[in-house]
């Protein structure tokens, strides 16, 4: 386990900075504006289609992580997930 990212103080920052650019990709790439006059109907589906992906794929990643740290008694007591 970390010896850096032990601390809630730690830890919380950095799920946050990796949700925040996660967040901030996505928004890059579905910028409303852009988005419908440069690509066909199809593409900007299939853009959107991909974003939301990402998303659900990162909560997956994000909850299977969890869940090993959780069930692992050793080291989920110094990562406490409610402050996430």
């Amino acid at each position: 386990m970390s010896k850096h990212y032990n601390k809630d103080e730690r830890f919380v920052p950095f799920m946050e900075k990796i949700a925040n650019e996660i967040v901030n990709r996505v928004r890059q790439t579905i910028n409303i504006r852009t988005l419908l006059s440069s690509n066909t109907l199809s593409e900007a589906k299939n853009i959107c289609y991909q974003a939301k992906q990402l998303l659900l794929q990162w909560k997956i990643e994000y909850q299977n992580t969890r869940s090993k740290l959780e069930n692992d008694k050793r080291n989920f007591s110094t990562w406490n997930f409610e402050h996430c």
